[in-house]
This record gives structure tokens, C-alpha cells and sequence, in this order.
């Protein structure tokens, strides 16, 4: 009795999670047919199902790589309710900012010599140019110097997530 649209939206927003999709689907099961709709309409609505959110950590960090804090404030609006894993995070935008280096910085690169697929390399090429080399290469050592920080005790990684972002937005 549902909208489609709202129906995928709705399971697109679950990111997977088929326990949650199927509870909440009980939920309105509960209704007669004709009423369905409605009440899907009502939970988005009221926000019963606030605390999901269909953006992923590849949202967050293509925000980051792009430089684009239009994104990345929509990102942090509902960043609590997303999943993502810090060393993941941080590994993602190793690799990121390593491809851009080589990029930005190389001399006549290819997805052959950087042994990336061509698609790949030309979303990064897209990206080049948003940091200066000298912040590109300060972002590198940045994060490359993040494990050490931590398995010394010296950064928490409960601060981790915000902590990345933040520096890399003040290079």
C-alpha cells in the first residue's frame, strides 16, 4: 500500500541492515493494506527512523577529497547515524590522497602506471587541483603519521573521526 519511491528510499536508507528493514516493516504490517502508505509516510515523518541514515563513509570522504564543505555539512547533520569505522576512514583517505599525490604531482600519470582502474583514476583526476601540492603533501604525512599516534597512546581514537576531518579541512 506503500509508494515505491518511499519503499526504496526507505530500504536503501536501512544501508543493508535486513533486521532492521524487517522490524520496521512488521511495524507497519500491522495495518490494513490501504493504510500502509500512510503510516511508512508518518515514521519518516515523526522521525522513528532518525537514527538511520543512507549516506556512507564513501560520502564522507569523497566530501573530504573534493573539499566541498556544502557536502560535508549535510554529511555531519546525520554523521552519528552513519557507519562509519575511523580506521576505515582513515584508510580510505590514505589511499585517496596518496592517488591524488601521484596525480596532481606526477609526471604524466596513468591508471597503468599507478596500476588503478580507469575510472578510478579519472574520479581523482576530477579532484586534483582542490589542494595545493604543499597541502596535499602535508595531508599525507598527516595521516600517515595517525597509527603511530595512536598505538602510542598520544591520540584517542574516539576523537579520531572529527579529529581527521577537522585537519584536513585546516591545511
Amino acid at each position: 500500500g506503500a509508494d515505491t519511491k518511499l519503499l526504496d528510499w526507505f530500504a536503501d536508507t536501512c544501508n543493508g541492515e535486513v533486521n532492521r528493514l524487517f522490524q520496521e516493516m512488521m511495524k507497519v504490517k500491522l495495518f490494513p493494506e490501504n493504510e500502509r502508505g500512510i503510516v511508512l509516510n508518518d515514521m519518516v515523518n515523526d522521525g522513528a527512523i532518525d537514527d538511520l541514515s543512507s549516506g556512507t563513509i564513501f560520502n564522507l570522504t569523497g566530501a573530504i577529497s573534493k573539499k566541498d564543505l556544502q557536502v560535508l555539512k549535510s554529511i555531519y547533520a546525520e554523521i552519528d547515524n552513519m557507519d562509519i569505522n575511523e580506521f576505515g576512514l582513515l584508510t580510505i583517505l590514505y589511499t585517496n590522497f596518496s592517488n591524488m599525490v601521484q596525480i596532481q604531482m606526477g609526471l604524466n600519470p596513468t591508471p597503468e602506471k599507478l596500476g588503478i582502474k580507469p575510472g578510478q583514476f579519472n574520479a581523482i583526476k576530477y579532484n586534483c587541483g582542490k589542494y595545493s601540492n604543499s597541502q596535499l603533501v602535508k595531508s599525507l604525512e598527516f595521516l600517515a603519521s595517525i597509527d603511530k599516534r595512536i598505538k602510542t597512546g598520544e591520540l584517542p581514537t574516539n576523537i579520531l573521526r572529527d579529529y581527521i576531518v577537522l585537519s584536513l579541512f585546516s591545511f
